[in-house]
């Protein structure tokens, strides 16, 4: 996925929204276009719930208009609207809040206070808001319980219970010296790096993308012949398999 030319379909620094990158880093950190960023969403986290959000591309592109991050666009593919890594992951935590009746303006609060508090432009896709240390009175999190409180039929639920009942996972993201969410990985065996192939999914300590191990077997090369083409043994073959399943809505277990 190569991309010579891209403008901002967002608003920009100087209103509501973030700027696209961090200021120190010029590169473009992965390229997501909507419908994979949808995928990815609903083959991890959500789908375990048997989550009824629509995470369609609009319901993304709504996210960019609320100033969560911006969505760019191919000059060459007018049609082509992508993100970026950070967005992927900022993206992943709202489907998160949301699934749990978080209502969309409470998210958007804690996004813009997280903002001014840490610094950071896009503050959902750094490590404090992965993390569950939230024993401590001054931890970020006592301001966002304030924020996402949602009532349900059992009364009020805060954010920082969520986060105590482990229903965010932190296991599978790795981060850079400035704490900043660097690779995703959104199943056993399967790595989102954006700095390997633009940010394709690949087998983990590969450079080999899932869809081409997936696309080879389901064109009828078995496994074992996969192994003897590939670097690669039984286990990580059936593990990229197993994501791109998932992608394509079978019934493959879910990722954690």
């Amino acid at each position: 996925m190569t991309l010579l030319t891209t403008t901002h379909i967002g608003r920009d620094s100087d209103g509501d929204s973030p700027a696209s990158v961090e200021e120190d880093d010029k590169r473009i950190a992965g390229l997501y276009y909507l419908n994979e960023v949808s995928k990815f969403l609903r083959a991890t986290d959500l789908s375990t719930r048997g989550n009824e959000l629509p995470l369609s591309v609009q319901q993304i592109v709504a996210w960019c208009q609320r100033g969560f991050f911006n969505l760019e666009k191919n000059e060459f593919e007018r049609n082509k609207r992508f993100v970026q890594f950070p967005h992927l992951i900022t993206s992943r935590m709202i489907a998160i809040l949301l699934s749990y009746g978080i209502s969309i303006k409470r998210i958007q609060d804690a996004h813009h206070y997280l903002q001014k508090e840490t610094r950071a432009i896009y503050p959902f896709a750094t490590k404090v808001i992965w993390t569950e240390d939230v024993e401590e009175s001054s931890h970020i999190y006592t301001e966002i319980d304030r924020m996402l409180v949602t009532a349900d039929e059992f009364g009020q639920m805060p954010f920082g219970e969520l986060l105590n009942k482990k229903i965010v996972k932190v296991a599978n993201m790795q981060y850079d010296h400035r704490e900043r969410a660097v690779k995703w990985q959104p199943a056993r065996g399967v790595l989102i790096d954006p700095q390997i192939y633009s940010g394709v999914p690949c087998i983990e300590g590969t450079r080999i993308p899932t869809e081409t191990i997936y696309e080879m077997h389901i064109s009828g090369d078995s496994i074992d012949d996969l192994t003897k083409w590939y670097p690669l043994d039984v286990d990580q073959i059936d593990s990229a398999i197993e994501w791109e399943k998932r992608l394509a809505g079978g019934d493959s277990s879910i990722a954690t």
